[in-house]
């Protein structure tokens, strides 16, 4: 009989060896979901999952590899169980979801009303100083978030997602090497089969800004700013992402990187406009920028600005010959405007390289049925 640890009330749960696969799980005291089922907007897989509400919580899909998010679960606030433990994992944990999607002042409200339920522990302490101190840290109040990280006590720093959540509020305040000496703490802590390729890819990063004796606060808030964009993209957290890297907009508005991926995050939105803005603003940079020149060439299509699209798709080929789904997309362009052989010759070309490429396989057989039409 296997036992799973509500992580609201504590209860230990005994679960059946057999369950079925549409079998969801609740905890039998305060009825929080503890194991959910997922389905996979690419395959339409369903996936049981563990729930643990750890910010950018990453599951992939048994089936197809594809991202799956934790965004949508329910909130968790339990009707059921009136314990000052139960309310103050409640508040935290919505508390969380709120910080994970870019509303930090909403966050902060449920961090400092969780307080009032907490058991004033050495960790819970530590937990809500750190995370109302991130809040501030993303909002810009960085005396606000001093005042919260300077009533830390170290000893109360032992897990993860805590130490994670300090690096990156040193960071936010422009404090370079207390980010860099809990960052690679947090790697220390870091579960051995879980990747720390993010991590390695933010301390090389800050070793960098540290020998170069760079631009200061500055150059510290964009790379972290990025830094979590980035992690917000790959978990289908888009909105934060943008919430973000506006940010850091307007700490540094000349760095190519922030236009770029703000492009890329908005063309994701169905915002194509703006997104065309951003990447133009990208190029004006970085002219060689291959993937903001083929996201500018998306953002034309969707918009119906074919011959753009085409000078754009064209200009990432000029950058790189080796692009194919830069030649798949000129297809695209070239069956939009009714040209379909031209397009089907541009399909072909892409499999010659890739005969696995599925878009240009697809492709090709819209190619057969319209001609067979």
């Amino acid at each position: 009989m296997q036992q799973l640890v509500c992580y609201l009330c504590g209860r230990e749960n005994r679960l059946p060896a057999a369950l079925s696969q549409n079998t969801i799980i609740r905890c039998g005291v305060c009825g929080a979901l503890l194991i959910d089922l997922i389905t996979c907007s690419s395959c339409g897989t369903k996936n049981r999952v563990k729930i643990h509400f750890a910010e950018h919580q990453r599951v992939l899909c048994g089936k197809c590899q594809n991202p799956l998010t934790n965004c949508e679960f329910e909130r968790i606030l339990s009707k059921r169980v009136s314990s000052k433990h139960v309310l103050y994992n409640a508040l935290t944990i919505e508390g969380k979801m709120q910080q994970w999607k870019g509303e930090w002042e909403a966050a902060i409200q449920l961090f400092q009303q969780a307080r009032k339920y907490s058991h004033d522990t050495l960790v819970n302490k530590t937990q809500s100083a750190v995370s109302i101190g991130l809040c501030h840290a993303y909002l810009g109040n960085y005396e606000k978030a001093m005042k919260h990280l300077t009533q830390l006590d170290e000893a109360g720093l032992q897990e993860y997602s805590t130490v994670h959540e300090l690096a990156r509020a040193y960071a936010l305040t422009g404090d370079l090497e207390r980010a860099i000496a809990c960052f690679e703490k947090a790697r220390e802590l870091l579960a051995e089969n879980a990747s720390g390729r993010y991590l390695d890819e933010i301390l090389n990063a800050l070793y960098e800004i540290r020998e170069a004796d760079a631009a200061g606060p500055i150059s510290l808030q964009t790379c972290i700013l990025l830094y979590d964009a980035m992690r917000d993209y790959e978990t289908n957290n888009v909105q934060a992402g943008i919430k973000k890297l506006q940010r850091a907009l307007e700490l540094n508005p000349m760095d190519s990187k922030i236009h770029h991926q703000l492009g890329i995050g908005l063309l994701r939105q169905g915002q194509y406009e703006k997104a065309v803005k951003m990447l133009e603003r990208s190029l004006e940079f970085d002219p060689l920028h291959e993937q903001a020149q083929f996201a500018l060439g998306d953002a034309y299509f969707h918009l119906g600005l074919y011959e753009c699209a085409l000078n754009a798709y064209k200009q990432t080929l000029h950058i790189n010959p080796r692009n194919i789904d830069a030649y798949h997309h000129l297809g695209l362009v070239y069956e939009q405007q009714g040209d379909v052989e031209t397009a089907r010759g541009y399909w072909e070309d892409v499999l010659k390289v890739k005969p696995t490429h599925q878009e240009a396989l697809q492709s090709l057989q819209r190619y057969a049925q319209h001609t067979q039409n």
